[in-house]
């Protein structure tokens, strides 16, 4: 389209705008989120970027990014098969994908709009991809956690299956305590008990680990959510997820905890 032809499609605000995304629009990524839990969750996860677009009730459901990343990577519940995170951008072979941008109209007849409109944050670290599957699975973790009463025996387990994939006690315990609270647990700070676990691990002593966590989840959110950690489920756990600084997801946490 030219520019002589702008006021011709764009008439009275009538016509939604489609923006095509990746390597056509300047590698712009969009990070759509598509569940509750990610919108409780992706501000403590993915490094914050000052172009955010939604519509009420979700103003910040969409987060754009430039970076390299071709095609499309979608997160689904695994018991649901809803799509809880979703990333969008355009791959090779003239596989375009794109997102409705503002000022459009959704589907269900909401306005979108932006919720903050300036530069997008152009990441160039190859690990985005890693920290987007890592929020899926805290997302699914928030998801499935289980309901009062078996909290805190979940969180044993659970620190059980975070320390054994290589995660330090600080962490675990941040990890643990920030989905309890984006699950609505009131008793979120009780929940910090990977210190009491690694204790036993350092002494050899028996401790729960992705079977222990199996006894509170499906096992297909379990398969899912170690998977997408790449945490191995091996009772085990011989996997190292590696240094902090490499595991993104928890970096920007430990930044981002005061927000």
């Amino acid at each position: 389209m030219t520019e002589d032809g702008v006021e011709t499609h764009f008439i009275n605000g009538e016509t939604n705008i489609d923006v095509i995304l990746g390597p056509p629009s300047g590698g712009l990524v969009d990070i759509d989120l598509d569940c509750p839990e990610a919108l409780r969750l992706t501000r403590f996860v993915l490094p914050k970027t000052e172009v955010r677009f939604g519509r009420e009730p979700i103003p910040d459901s969409h987060w754009l990014y430039k970076a390299s990343i071709e095609g499309q990577t979608t997160f689904k519940d695994p018991i649901s098969n809803k799509i809880l995170v979703e990333i969008r951008s355009s791959g090779s072979q003239e596989k375009f994908y794109q997102t409705v941008f503002p000022p459009s109209v959704y589907t269900s007849g909401e306005q979108i709009y932006w919720s903050s409109n300036g530069d997008p944050l152009e990441i160039v670290d190859t690990k985005f991809i890693d920290s987007v599957s890592q929020l899926a699975a805290l997302c699914l973790m928030v998801r499935y956690l289980p309901a009062e009463g078996g909290r805190q025996d979940f969180a044993i387990r659970f620190a059980g299956v975070l320390l054994r994939g290589g995660l330090p006690v600080d962490q675990a315990n941040r990890i643990i305590e920030l989905i309890a609270s984006a699950a609505g647990d009131n008793d979120f700070g009780q929940r910090r008990v990977a210190h009491h676990t690694q204790t036993r691990l350092d002494a050899g002593e028996p401790t729960f680990g992705y079977s222990g966590l199996c006894e509170f989840v499906d096992k297909k959110v379990a398969a899912t959510f170690t998977q997408w950690l790449d945490i191995s489920p091996s009772e085990v756990g011989t996997h190292n997820i590696g240094s902090t600084q490499d595991w993104l997801a928890l970096s920007f946490i430990d930044r981002n905890q005061s927000r």
